[in-house]
Parts: structure tokens; C-alpha cells; sequence
């Protein structure tokens, strides 16, 4: 250790006397470290982080969600489901998954009044989903408990939702007497029956993760419109499920595929025309791995990302050897000091221990 403080003394001083030479190595190994750090978190996010869950590699997604479609009877590979298909789906594949869930493709952004009487009314972002949907990702609350899967339906007099932990902190102080109270949403009065862990955001990476999840359907349609929960041409809902293990996950997506044009032609009736028939006779699910989330923005800059990534990959090589010259034109400068140190004694394993502080010493400046 003496040794170890004797070569960071004498570095410190090298480096101090030369703050040109200082100043540029710095520069450009933060540069170089500073762009990969950068680009490495947005990947992190992105395409390597799983979800805060248990077990997200049992997690399958149906279809890769964010469609942008917006009528009835999708067709081809389908990414968003009916709330009638969706239980259709889980009621009829008990034997392939653990549990099935569902949200819908958008949060919503709602009015919600505080728990405190004169409290103004503040817009925050709401994530409809399905009674099961915490149960199927293992999400255990700090407070309080989940909602289940007879909770769903729209506009019921017992209006239950999960609030997000950092909701529950900033606003309703996370404690135990923070399940049970009421937040009035949208006009409805709502009760919080549990708070969420604070690693948990969602399934879905997004820039505004939700202060709350509530019921799908909500906000309600218009009295003259016909519910979500019951419109079958109303397709708005991500579905996922827990594979079971054992599962062969080609067999269940053969099997799901071959269920939900018969459950689409049931829902439809007697409005199955020609047309129609042929578009629900072309529909199948994929099942896509839902370890890290569901994300748009994978699906439209993972190329980018990967290009992005190999780019500042060499700004970081560069850097490296730009510095690598900068230390080998100083050694060069020292070389007859180096030289007389030799000379009268000093053993060449100290010299290179002391250059080596030197370097590490800038990296880590």
C-alpha cells in the first residue's frame, strides 16, 4: 500500500504538470465511454432487460401487439383481440397455459381527484387490464392484494384499482392505510385494494409507465355506443399467457391458431358474410417470447439500435487508440528519465506498475 500511495503521488504530479496532455486524454476517453454507456442503457431497456416478474421466460405474447388496426375482423397473424375472444382463449387452452391476461393496446389519461376533500383533479396515466393480468406475471403487492378475474366489468359499483408504487408514495404515503381508500377517477369513485412493487411498470416499454391499473373498458363508451366488453367488433386487447412447462410451443400455437377462426365465426353470427368469412378463415396467432416486455420501439429501431451500437462500438476504439497514442508519445518523452531511474536501481516491474497507475489513474478521471 505504501508503494500503491507513493506511485498515485508521483502520477497525480506528472499529470498535473501537463494538463494539456491531461485535459485531451480525458476528453477523449469520456467521449469514447461516455457514447457506449449512452447507447448501452437505451439496449438495456430495449432488447436485453427482462421484466421485474417470475419466470418472464414462460411469458408468450399473442402476436407482437400495436397493430394500429381498427376495425372488426382482423386478419392474418393477430395482434389484438376482442374481449370475447380473449376469454374464449383462456377458457379453452387451461391445458397449455397457467393463466391467460390481457390490456388494452393504449393507457388511458383520466382526471383523478385526491383522497383529501378540496383536492383538484390532476391527469395521470391508466392502464386498463384483465382481473388475471397480476396474476399471470406472478406480481405480488407490497399492499394490499390484486384484482381477479371476476372484477371485470365495466362500470361496476365496486370499481377496484391497483395503484403503481411510486403513485402509492408520492400520493397515498404507501402505508397500510393506503389500501381501502378512494380515488375518484374520471367522476367514478375507485378503491384502492393494492399497491404494486416498486420494480414493477408494466409490460409494455413506454416513456409513461401507468400511476394505476384499472378494469378493461374504462373509461366507459358512450350511452349510445355499444360496451367494449361486449362489442365483438371491438379489437383493443394485448393478450398473454404463462406456458406451462412441458408445453410444446409449436403444438400450442397450432392450436390456438386452429381455435379462433371458429371463435370468430361464432361471434360474428349471423353477420358472417362472404368477405368477412374469408378474412377470419386466414387468421392465426403467433406466439412471440414476452420475457422482456412488449415494446413498439424494439419492433421499429432494433435495427437502428444494432447499427448505433456497432458505430459507437469503434468511437470507442478510436478513443482508445487515440489515448493509447497519447500515453506512447509521453512515454517517449520520458524515455531519459525512464532511462536514469533504470540506471540507479529501480526495478523495470515498479516502472511498468507505475505507468499502469498512470493509465488506470486517466480512465478513471
Amino acid at each position: 500500500m505504501t508503494t500503491l500511495i507513493q506511485d498515485l503521488r508521483y502520477t497525480l504530479g506528472v499529470l498535473t504538470k501537463r494538463p494539456g496532455f491531461t485535459t485531451v486524454a480525458v476528453i477523449t476517453l469520456a467521449l469514447g465511454i461516455g457514447a457506449n454507456t449512452g447507447v448501452f442503457t437505451l439496449v438495456n431497456v430495449l432488447m436485453l432487460r427482462s421484466l421485474a416478474v417470475e419466470k418472464p421466460q414462460q411469458l408468450y405474447f399473442f402476436g407482437e401487439g400495436d397493430s394500429g388496426y381498427d376495425g372488426p375482423f382482423p386478419t392474418g397473424s393477430l395482434n389484438e383481440f376482442s374481449y370475447h375472444l380473449y376469454k374464449k382463449l383462456r377458457e379453452r387452452n387451461a391445458a397449455l397455459f397457467e393463466d391467460v391476461a390481457a390490456f388494452e393496446s393504449s393507457q388511458v389519461v383520466l382526471p383523478v381527484a385526491g383522497v383529501t376533500s378540496g383536492d383538484l383533479p390532476r391527469r395521470v396515466e391508466g392502464a386498463p387490464v384483465t382481473g388475471s393480468y397480476f396474476r399471470v406475471l406472478g406480481v405480488n403487492p407490497v399492499r394490499g392484494g390484486t384484482r381477479v378475474p371476476d372484477d371485470d366489468r365495466e362500470a361496476d359499483p365496486r370499481a377496484l384499482a391497483v395503484v403503481s408504487h411510486h403513485y402509492g408514495v408520492q400520493n397515498l404515503g404507501c402505508d397500510p392505510s393506503a389500501v381501502g381508500k378512494t380515488l375518484v377517477i374520471d367522476n367514478m369513485p375507485f378503491t384502492v385494494i393494492g399497491v404494486a412493487p416498486p420494480g414493477f411498470f408494466s409490460v409494455k416499454t413506454t416513456t409513461d409507465p401507468p400511476d394505476f391499473w384499472i378494469p378493461p373498458g374504462w373509461p366507459p363508451q358512450a350511452k349510445a355506443e355499444p360496451s367494449r366488453l361486449t362489442n365483438l367488433d371491438s379489437y383493443r386487447l394485448d393478450g398473454f399467457g404463462r406456458v406451462k412447462a412441458g408445453v410444446d410451443l409449436r403444438q400450442a400455437q397450432a392450436a390456438i391458431s386452429g381455435q379462433v377462426p371458429q371463435m370468430m365465426r361464432a361471434g360474428a353470427g349471423s353477420d358472417l358474410n362472404p368477405e368477412k368469412k374469408q378474412r377470419i378463415q386466414q387468421a392465426y396467432v403467433q406466439l412471440v417470447p414476452g420475457a422482456r416486455g412488449l415494446s413498439g420501439l424494439r419492433q421499429r429501431f432494433t435495427e437502428r439500435l444494432q447499427v448505433l451500437s456497432l458505430l459507437v462500438g469503434l468511437v470507442l476504439v478510436i478513443a482508445g487508440m487515440n489515448a493509447a497514442n497519447l500515453l506512447l508519445a509521453r512515454g517517449a518523452v520520458r524515455q531519459r528519465e525512464i532511462t536514469v531511474r533504470l540506471a540507479v536501481g529501480a526495478r523495470r516491474r515498479r516502472l511498468m506498475r507505475q505507468l499502469l497507475t498512470g493509465s488506470v489513474l486517466l480512465a478513471r478521471w
